[in-house]
């Protein structure tokens, strides 16, 4: 085992708990509070194209970069 990784796996654990925490109505107000910034920002876009949009935003890969990788280069996806 790379003990390494430990701490990678430590937080994506404890990143995965915190999402399933939210309730419905918690997920259901975080899509409809990105849509209106998204609207916002974009005032000249379609109902359409902001839809796209945040759906090619939920394809996003998240990276977490903490101050020793990023001096060394090192950065992981989670």
């Amino acid at each position: 085992m790379n003990f390494l990784e430990l701490p990678e796996r430590l937080n994506l654990l404890l990143y995965r708990k915190q999402v399933h925490r939210l309730t419905k109505k918690d997920r259901e107000q975080a899509v409809a509070w990105t849509l209106q910034l998204i609207r916002d920002r974009n005032p000249h876009w379609t109902e359409e194209r902001v839809r796209a949009y945040y759906d090619q935003l939920l394809d996003i890969r998240v990276i977490a970069v903490d101050a020793w990788s990023a001096r060394h280069g090192e950065i992981r996806s989670i």
